[in-house]
């Protein structure tokens, strides 16, 4: 019996564990994950971005506006970036748009993810 609550449907089930096998058998996409988020991070600070601290491949950029955080959002759509805005239900003191970086990305798609973000700033 499940109280507030129900089961993950078994494709999602077996997507998490396939996840975890992978990861596993692959410890280098792990490394290079993080590699990539630091890489990230650390040109979204040079270019005055503000965004929390930490070593997770999901980077936030912090906004006191929604407007700003949503006009980034498109700009970076119209340059086939995809970077969404995260909306919340419920009255919010600042916005946010969110990165993730992928073990995926090379060096070439995160130079001109930082390109596209430097246009924006008129840096």
């Amino acid at each position: 019996m499940y109280q507030a609550s129900t089961s993950l449907p078994p494709p999602v089930v077996a997507a998490g564990l396939a996840s975890v096998k992978i990861m596993k058998e692959h410890p280098e996409l792990r490394e290079r994950v993080f590699k990539n988020a630091k890489h990230i991070r650390a040109g979204i600070l040079v270019l005055g971005f503000d965004t929390i601290a930490g070593d997770a491949p999901i980077i936030p950029l912090l906004f006191r506006a929604y407007a700003n955080a949503a006009r980034l959002s498109e700009f970076m759509k119209k340059n086939n970036i995809i970077v969404p805005l995260i909306s919340y239900p419920v009255e919010m003191d600042g916005f946010m748009i969110r990165i993730t970086a992928s073990a995926n990305h090379t060096g070439e798609q995160i130079s001109e993810l930082l390109d596209v973000l430097k246009k924006w700033t008129g840096f």
